[in-house]
């Protein structure tokens, strides 16, 4: 049986599977999970060579084959030049190689779930030009966009390579003793506290409203109390969001934080990621040199 990319000359390139397993390459290395692609790939009806489904033991047989680079084993184990006509490239091929047998890889599987968005507003940013990146989706595929309307450059990335990085760097940093620590340590009062402070921080500014008419204060002064008392409320709410989070949330362990992830609601894996995320940079995609174009450089996250 002809091995998948190649025609039955074990050679040549088929266009089509060719183009499946540069998209492969390129949806593992932006942080996607194996069981996440084969079932992309089966539910579009792509299909092995054998005319069955994938699974993610084959698709990771296909990546890590030093086939894809245009190289094959020597009988004494290395890696040399083939005949073949390569797919990728030899540093592409040899990144899937140090992601994919890495066993830290399967700490976690994140999901990379399809339709679900994880960043909040102005979570994505462009690298050229800085603006927000808005969250479009056209033909069912979402796309974060510096939208040319919104006065942005135009810059855009599949929401697809940037989901599941998030969820991957959020659940390890969730699952990190120390770093929930550090979360603890930030949040200073109960959730019910907090709650009271910002509902007095709310009453505040509603009687800032109120001696303006009533005891003749100028607009200056009510512009400045509404600005403080908006700077604390902003850091208030943030505290409770993290206070509310750190409760919710099981003991650092590798298994309980990624049980408790599949099962909380969309809604609170997003409040928790507005916790642990500041945002993540975009940078423009770099000129294409090999079939295959990464895109986990373009990516840079600012953990909080």
């Amino acid at each position: 049986m002809r091995a998948y990319g190649w025609s039955e000359d074990g050679v040549s390139v088929v266009g089509s599977e060719a183009a499946v397993i540069e998209e492969l390459a390129e949806r593992v290395l932006a942080g996607e999970a194996l069981r996440a692609l084969a079932a992309d790939l089966n539910g579009r009806g792509v299909l092995t060579v054998s005319g069955r489904g994938w699974s993610p033991q084959v698709i990771r047989r296909v990546l890590v084959n030093p086939r894809v680079a245009g190289r094959r084993r020597g009988v004494d184990g290395r890696v040399v030049r083939s005949e073949v006509e390569a797919i990728l490239a030899v540093s592409t091929w040899r990144k899937l190689v140090g992601v994919l047998e890495d066993p830290e890889r399967q700490r976690f599987a994140p999901k990379g779930r399809s339709g679900q968005r994880l960043v909040g507003s102005g979570g994505v940013r462009c690298g050229r030009c800085g603006r927000s990146m808005h969250y479009l989706s056209a033909a069912g595929r979402p796309d974060y966009v510096c939208s040319v309307n919104a006065g942005g450059c135009g810059l855009t990335i599949v929401a697809r390579s940037v989901e599941p990085r998030v969820e991957a760097g959020v659940l390890a940093r969730l699952a990190d003793a120390g770093w929930r620590a550090g979360l603890a340590a930030a949040v200073n009062e109960s959730p019910a506290a907090l709650t009271e402070r910002i509902e007095g921080l709310e009453q505040r500014k509603r009687e800032l409203v109120e001696d303006f008419v009533t005891l003749g204060l100028s607009r200056e002064q009510v512009q400045v109390g509404t600005v403080r008392a908006d700077e604390e409320l902003e850091a208030a709410r943030r505290e409770l969001e993290a206070a509310r989070a750190l409760n919710a949330l099981p003991e650092p362990s590798v298994r309980d934080v990624a049980r408790w992830w599949d099962e909380a609601p969309i809604s609170a894996r997003r409040e928790v990621v507005g916790i642990v995320l500041d945002h993540v940079t975009v940078a423009p995609k770099k000129a294409k040199r090999v079939r295959s174009d990464p895109v986990q450089d373009r990516l840079t996250f600012f953990w909080r």
